[in-house]
């Protein structure tokens, strides 16, 4: 089978345990198709358009990024909506724009890692999405925050290129304290 979107897919689906696969498109839409045939089970209209992959966490639960600056969790099975967390606007932040461009990282605890292209990477509790902190970088963060559950640390990079100024870190998970940065 094939599915056809409005416009491109920029990222990789994800595939739930039971073959049901996950996909946001930049027709602005966020779908849900079976595995047997490409069967349409719900989608979620957003804003802007979806670049990033999602999430499935153990309670059924799924995360998702849009470029319109929220952060959406829905329950896998049927769409319903648990929260909408909105991201500080360029105004706060001084970037150009608020999209969740990067994928969202959980922790052991089940805390989300979200980075934003406005400077910020978020964790939120994932049960109301209340921010438990913020670390700003200087540019950027367009990928996965990598989780090491047995340091509880997060590593992560972003987008400025110009020395002597950071942009590779490790940040304690807990309170987003920097425990390390390097410059490449």
């Amino acid at each position: 089978w094939s599915f056809t979107t409005g416009n491109g897919i920029f990222s990789s689906p994800v595939i739930g345990g039971d073959g049901t696969i996950y996909i946001g498109s930049a027709d602005r839409s966020f779908f849900v198709l079976t595995d047997a045939d490409g069967r349409v089970l719900w989608k979620r209209l957003t804003g802007e358009i979806i670049d990033s992959s999602a999430l499935l966490d153990d309670r059924g639960l799924l995360y998702f990024g849009s470029g319109d600056g929220n952060l959406y969790a829905q329950a896998a099975s049927d769409g319903a909506p648990l929260w909408t967390f909105t991201a500080d606007p360029p105004s706060v932040t001084g970037a150009l724009i608020n999209w969740f461009e990067g994928n969202v990282a959980i922790g052991a605890n089940g805390d989300l890692y979200a980075p934003n292209d406005n400077f910020l990477t978020y964790a939120l509790r994932r049960d109301d999405a209340s921010v438990l902190w913020r670390f700003r970088t200087s540019d950027q963060t367009w990928s996965l925050p990598a989780v090491d559950v047995a340091s509880n640390r997060l590593f992560m990079g972003n987008n400025f290129q110009i020395a002597p100024v950071p942009n590779i870190f490790a940040l304690d998970a807990a309170n987003g304290e920097p425990v390390w940065n390097a410059v490449t």
